[in-house]
């Protein structure tokens, strides 16, 4: 398939180059290139994109990538991805395949508020603007989403990429005694991620899970420990660490039951606010992400921390989509730790 080519509003992203390289080792794939583009922010961070070769035709997947980093906002970067998709459609490409590395506003997936139900369903809003820019969109994906729900507000084919597995290996490194761990989720909504993994990293004993209340945006009170985790070494399983708030809470009451070791592993590390801060005064064994945003280099002083790319699942994932192939039995391609 020689004329496959790869869009992003962030080109430069390591997602992004490992997504390419990926496609390149597939055979069908192996002449894919990058799409090439002017993508910029003015200097209001309005969004400029121009395309640079003609497109009109030519079979286009963009992966675009929306969470905050140094180049700007997950409002900018939605936005961009928005401007990039529609100068890709009014030069005639043909946009079938579309990925989120993190899918943006995904926690806003359904009316609920500090005080009152009165707000906005942001993941709605979002979900439709992408359809609406491409109207003929046949497929997206996204990386370990939030919720599932998310699929109820597009009317194509809505795929999740499953990456959690990725990890197995790198926990194994730390913790070798599979019978010692206890994976525990930092709430309730997280209790089948938790087994999931637990599964997949055969680990026998039962997991675990912290009661949680939210007296604010980005504040968490943990009230309670469901399961036990003395003497353990426990596994702390999450897909979005944000603020370390939950988390923080997490291995505070975790600690208090008994814990020995504690590792956490969130899948979109956001690291917003005070969260480096709250990781070092945790403590903890290690911390895991993927590569699915930018990190900090701050991350970098955390004990024990490992960045996964994932681009071999998102390349499959797309060889997938445009084959019609299954992603539920997404294999298992090497991931670089790094």
């Amino acid at each position: 398939m020689n004329n496959l080519w790869l869009f992003s509003n962030q080109p430069d992203h390591t997602v992004v180059q490992d997504t390419l390289e990926g496609l390149r080792s597939i055979p069908m794939f192996k002449d894919c290139r990058a799409g090439k583009a002017t993508i910029k922010f003015h200097g209001d961070r309005e969004p400029f994109v121009e395309i640079l070769e003609n497109v009109r035709g030519r079979k286009c997947v963009v992966v675009a990538c929306t969470a905050t980093d140094a180049e700007g906002s997950v409002n900018d970067h939605a936005m961009m991805t928005l401007v990039l998709l529609d100068a890709l459609r009014r030069n005639g490409g043909k946009i079938d395949e579309i990925v989120f590395p993190y899918f943006p506003y995904a926690r806003q997936d359904r009316r609920k508020g500090a005080s009152t139900d009165r707000t906005a369903i942001t993941a709605k809003l979002f979900a439709k603007m992408v359809q609406t820019t491409v109207p003929e969109l046949k497929n997206l994906a996204t990386v370990e989403p939030h919720t599932v729900y998310l699929e109820g507000f597009f009317d194509c084919t809505f795929d999740r990429i499953k990456v959690l597995k990725a990890f197995v290996n790198d926990v194994r490194s730390f913790f070798p005694d599979a019978d010692r761990i206890v994976v525990a989720s930092p709430d309730v909504g997280g209790r089948d991620r938790a087994s999931a993994f637990a599964t997949e990293l055969g680990a026998p004993r039962p997991i675990a899970y912290v009661d949680k209340r939210r007296p604010g945006p980005g504040l968490s009170k943990a009230l309670q420990l469901i399961g036990s985790v003395q003497g353990a070494d426990v596994v702390i399983v999450d897909d979005i660490l944000d603020t370390a708030g939950s988390i923080s809470e997490c291995v505070r009451i975790i600690r208090e039951h008994g814990a020995e070791r504690i590792l956490v592993i969130a899948v979109h590390g956001l690291n917003n606010g005070p969260a480096i801060e709250r990781l070092l005064a945790c403590e903890l064994t290690g911390i895991m992400y993927s590569n699915s945003v930018t990190q900090r280099p701050e991350v970098e002083t955390l004990p024990g921390s490992r960045i996964l790319h994932i681009g071999g699942f998102v390349a499959e994932a797309i060889h997938r989509l445009i084959t019609q192939g299954s992603l539920r039995s997404l294999g298992n391609p090497d991931p670089i730790a790094r």
